[in-house]
């Protein structure tokens, strides 16, 4: 018995690992509608890549990403189609990041 108390242990270290690792962050569930909203960046438009799926955008605040106001390319994610978009549109958008990339990953136009 002694000769499998040392992978027993290890294995009962490992399962919890495992599980914590499969989890899935799921924070702005059950988050209100309005608050979603606030979390909303503001920008202009400045230019449109359609071919690159690509737009920057003069924008302001991002807390979320720690990002004072400033002009920046955002790639769009999957699905999000930015061609409807045209330089000057006042939009109110998501972003994110993947490693330094920023992502733009959904908008509303404000004007």
């Amino acid at each position: 018995m002694q000769r499998f108390a040392p992978a027993l242990l290890s294995l009962a270290l490992l399962v919890p690992l495992a599980a914590h690792a499969q989890h899935h962050g799921h924070g702005g569930h059950g988050t209100p509608a309005a608050e979603q909203a606030d979390s909303l960046a503001e920008g202009t438009v400045r230019r449109v890549d359609a071919a690159a799926g690509a737009v920057s955008i003069a924008h302001g605040p991002i807390p979320q990403l720690g990002m004072g106001p400033m002009t920046m390319r955002f790639q769009a994610a999957p699905g999000v189609d930015v061609s409807t978009l045209k330089a000057g549109d006042k939009i109110r958008f998501e972003a994110g990041a993947q490693g330094e990339q920023l992502i733009l990953q959904g908008f509303e136009l404000a004007n």
